[in-house]
């Protein structure tokens, strides 16, 4: 969860003019919400909205919980924490060898490092024959969360739903 600092409890819009899912509507979203962030907002409004408001998409949806999430990471910061490194000593290993063979990046790198669930970190020659794009992974993720949905509304609240379905076919046509 977001933690306060600052101006916690700030809200921002995230609401952009993208028309469709895709590079522009993520990279609008992801400016305005590192914007946001840095400047006190930790509430954010126009997740999964596209095109200020005319365009609802979960697919949206699941790109912006994921800007949120990498935002959410830059602005916690690096702890370096109470550890056994001295961590000037360590960039200096780093810098001479590489990061990759220091005990302290095996160590920490849970602990530091952002795993996103939707976007990719994974090298190019990992890259296998046929592997799904971001937008189709997150219509696979959507379509698995609606298959997994089992919530049904009282009776009452159907049936009054139901009427103002009804009331709005006759009155609308």
């Amino acid at each position: 969860p977001w933690r306060s600092r600052g101006r916690g409890n700030a809200s921002a819009g995230i609401h952009v003019r993208a028309n469709f899912p895709g590079a522009q509507a993520a990279a609008e979203k992801a400016s305005l919400m590192t914007a946001g962030a840095l400047a006190g907002a930790r509430w954010f409004d126009g997740a999964g909205i596209l095109a200020v408001d005319e365009v609802f998409s979960a697919e949206q949806l699941l790109v912006d919980c994921e800007i949120k999430d990498m935002v959410q990471r830059l602005i916690g910061g690096v702890e370096l924490g109470e550890t056994l490194y001295d961590w000037v000593d360590e960039v200096r290993k780093g810098v001479e060898s590489s990061f990759m063979t220091l005990d302290s990046t095996l160590d920490e790198h849970r602990r530091m490092y952002w795993y996103p669930r939707l976007f990719e970190r994974g090298f190019l020659a990992g890259h296998e024959e046929g592997r799904l794009h971001l937008a189709q992974r997150a219509r696979d993720m959507v379509r698995a969360a609606i298959a997994q949905h089992s919530y049904e509304p009282e009776a009452h609240v159907r049936r009054a739903v139901e009427s103002v379905w009804q009331r709005a076919c006759r009155e609308l046509g």
